[in-house]
């Protein structure tokens, strides 16, 4: 859990899986940003809370899907070479990037 003071950065170099409640973030999208390095060909996001970050993973396919029924609710921004989208999917755009 990211606090709202708190913000984190991660940094990935490989296939990355981030389920569940892997990264929940309290505070404003900035607060948490995901980098996929040069050779992170692979993002899957699992999102049964709202996820609520930054994407930047220009390699990689990064793929959407929800738990169960309900819609996957992401806020922040996402950058990627391909978007793979496994469900409804409501998405903030935060203006203020």
């Amino acid at each position: 859990m990211i606090a709202p003071a708190a913000s984190l950065q991660l940094y990935v170099g490989g296939t990355a899986n981030l389920r569940g409640n892997g990264i929940v973030n309290q505070g404003a999208p900035q607060s948490f940003a995901y980098f996929g390095t040069g050779p992170n060909p692979t993002l899957n996001l699992r999102v049964t809370t709202p996820f609520v970050g930054l994407i930047y993973a220009p390699n990689a396919v990064c793929t959407i899907s929800s738990g169960g029924n309900t819609s996957a609710n992401v806020q922040g921004a996402i950058v990627a070479r391909t978007l793979v989208l496994g469900s409804h999917l409501e998405f903030h755009f935060d203006e203020g990037l």
